[in-house]
């Protein structure tokens, strides 16, 4: 049964093999399944398959600059000869970095738009705010308006009810003073009456005397 090494090397009580012993199986002649070469060894084998295996997929060297061609590497060669990408790499470089540059400014235009959306919204809420304290400030106005419009209505009904009492104490001194005016005459008659009985008696007296 074989055992997969990346299994092997993932059981904790499995012990590393020792130098030495690492040099001698990296010396184990392999054959490349993909190309089948033979002159191989284990210890070179990765870079066999990494650098130079004809059958292996790579991509262009161009894949840097959005070139989208992925081939066997006996073929790379004959790409590389035709590949538009490789040869406009220092246009397409340049405009790679344009393009970089200009999706840069795009993200900090996108986080300045969003901040100002953010601050937009806080200065429409504030608005808002202001707006609802105006709005109670031109009620508390209103309210004072009407307020002072009842005391100048009270004000002037004040006036006239004491312009009628004024009306009503003159009346009532005019009244007096016509009383008063009685009350003289009264007592002027009174007197000529006290005078006209005296005289009358006084008169009646000496007749009875005489």
């Amino acid at each position: 049964m074989s055992i997969c090494r990346r299994y092997i090397k993932s059981i904790k009580k499995c012990i590393p093999a020792s130098r030495i012993i690492t040099n001698m199986l990296d010396q184990i002649p392999v054959k490349c399944s993909t190309c089948e070469q033979t002159s191989l060894t284990r210890g070179n084998f990765n870079d066999h398959i990494n650098k130079t295996c004809p059958n292996i997929n790579i991509p262009c060297s161009a894949s840097n600059i959005k070139c989208p061609w992925i081939g066997l590497r006996h073929e790379y060669e004959t790409h590389l000869s035709t590949c538009k990408y490789e040869a406009l790499r220092l246009v397409l470089t340049q405009l790679i970095s344009d393009n970089e540059q200009l999706r840069e400014v795009n993200q900090k235009l996108n986080s300045q738009h969003k901040k100002m959306n953010i601050h937009m919204q806080q200065v429409l809420a504030e608005n808002q705010e202001f707006n609802l304290e105006n709005q109670k400030l031109n009620l508390e106005i209103r309210k004072l308006n009407l307020d002072n419009k009842k005391l100048h209505i009270e004000k002037e009904q004040i006036y006239f009810q004491n312009q009628q009492l004024n009306d009503e104490i003159q009346e009532v001194r005019q009244e007096n003073q016509w009383l008063i005016l009685k009350q003289q005459q009264l007592t002027q008659m009174e007197q000529q009456i006290i005078r006209f009985n005296q005289l009358r008696n006084k008169t009646l007296s000496i007749q009875f005397m005489s």
